[in-house]
């Protein structure tokens, strides 16, 4: 219980800080302009603490996480969530302290979570090309520095549709890289 505090304590500290930025600097005379800067620093801050959440448009078909330890499957690259036709970048895991996941399908993935930015984590996005080639970029800087690790992560069951109920993770890490590459992709189109 004492996350929310302190997410909350922090969420009023960045408006303090950004109204005694404007209040310094005249010429930042839009504290909503100042404010995004300290709210986007506060995310990160959440990024760090917190266990990843469902996107607020997928809640109502995903079930409650829990916590798992998990590995990247060998065969990763080959597997289905990777298809270069069909695929969206997702990547093939091995969860190592649920026995019983195991039984529930063969294959389980590893997704983006509500952390992770839309634009690289939502399949509306993902169809256009650029974002997807982004989104595959990232998973595969996250595979290399991770293949030999083992992760701790949260599984849920995700009703799909046509396809019925389906076991998927979240990790953390993974949401970082890909809000990193969003991020350098967006300072690189700005220049």
């Amino acid at each position: 219980m004492l996350q929310p505090r302190i997410a909350f304590g922090f969420s009023a500290l960045a408006l303090i800080v950004a109204a005694f930025a404007v209040w310094q600097e005249p010429r930042l005379t839009n504290i909503a302009t100042c404010s995004t800067l300290v709210a986007a620093l506060a995310l990160q801050f959440h990024i760090w603490c917190r266990k990843p959440f469902h996107p607020p448009e997928e809640r109502h078909r995903r079930s409650e996480m829990q916590k798992c330890i998990f590995r990247i499957d060998p065969a990763w690259k080959d597997a289905a969530g990777w298809d270069e036709n069909k695929g969206y970048g997702d990547v093939l895991v091995d969860v190592l302290d649920v026995p019983a996941i195991s039984g529930v399908e063969k294959n389980l993935y590893l997704i983006p979570s509500g952390y992770a930015p839309k634009e690289l984590a939502n399949t509306r996005f993902l169809k256009n090309d650029a974002h997807l080639a982004l989104r595959r970029k990232a998973t595969e800087e996250f595979v290399r520095r991770y293949f030999t690790k083992t992760l701790t992560g949260y599984y849920f069951t995700m009703m799909l549709p046509n396809q019925g109920l389906k076991v998927k993770l979240y990790c953390n890490e993974l949401d970082k890289i890909l809000r990193q590459h969003r991020d350098d992709a967006f300072k690189q189109t700005r220049i």
